[in-house]
């Protein structure tokens, strides 16, 4: 089944001699720091990579090692991170520069993040580099107006949690709604696979512990910041 999916979604790899095909993956495996990993290991994730995007075996070796190279530089990421990234989500490899560009420059400006966060953030989850801009943009929107918070501008002071969780006593020391849009800063780089999430899928949960707990939207904005992983459920 793996083969006849690979041989479906490239039929052009039957015409490939076998050298070429070793050259890519030979390519891969130096580039991914596979041959660093036991046999079984290294055999299970270039498979799982190739199944999950046949395509990688139509990239130019050059071209990966661009891509892959420009990745480890743009966000600083370990050998072991680039293999995650790119067994996680293959089709990054078919991203072009500037596609990764304009999306890495659009989390760190819109959510004030610093590149290590950035780094955090794909590297939790890889797939928001397959999201276009405009999705990011809608899903944060979304956030922010629904949980009365502040969009980042830059200058500004963020918005700042200190001590425990939520008591729902007033005592809560997250202030939202102050300028700087530090909330949903926080609120990605604790829980990034938010981003992921759809309205359809935070809606009711929002409306959930705003009916069940009887809160106003402030004190809604407490419980999910204190606690993004209620999100997640």
């Amino acid at each position: 089944d793996e083969l006849r999916r690979v041989v479906v979604q490239v039929p052009t790899v039957l015409t490939y001699s076998e050298a070429n095909v070793e050259g890519k993956l030979a390519c891969l495996e130096t580039e991914l720091g596979l041959l660093h990993l036991d046999r079984e290991d290294y055999a299970g994730t270039l498979r799982k990579m190739i199944v999950r995007m046949p395509k990688v075996l139509s990239y130019s070796e050059k071209s990966v090692v661009s891509k892959l190279q420009y990745l480890t530089r743009r966000l600083g990421l370990a050998p072991n991170d680039v293999r995650l990234l790119a067994t996680r989500l293959p089709a990054v490899l078919s991203y072009s520069e500037a596609n990764l560009e304009c999306k890495l420059k659009f989390l760190s400006s819109r959510l004030g993040l610093e590149q290590e966060e950035v780094r955090k953030v794909v590297t939790k989850l890889p797939s928001v580099l397959g999201y276009s801009v405009e999705s990011i943009e809608k899903k944060i929107s979304y956030l922010e107006a629904r949980l009365g918070l502040e969009s980042y501008r830059k200058g500004s002071d963020a918005v700042r949690a200190v001590g425990g969780g939520y008591t729902g006593d007033g005592s809560d020391s997250i202030v939202v709604g102050s300028s700087g849009g530090g909330g949903m800063r926080r609120l990605v780089i604790t829980l990034p696979s938010v981003l992921g999430y759809s309205e359809r899928n935070l809606g009711p949960k929002l409306n959930f512990y705003e009916d069940v707990l009887k809160l106003d939207t402030p004190k809604l904005a407490q419980l999910v910041l204190s606690l993004p992983a209620l999100l997640g459920y």
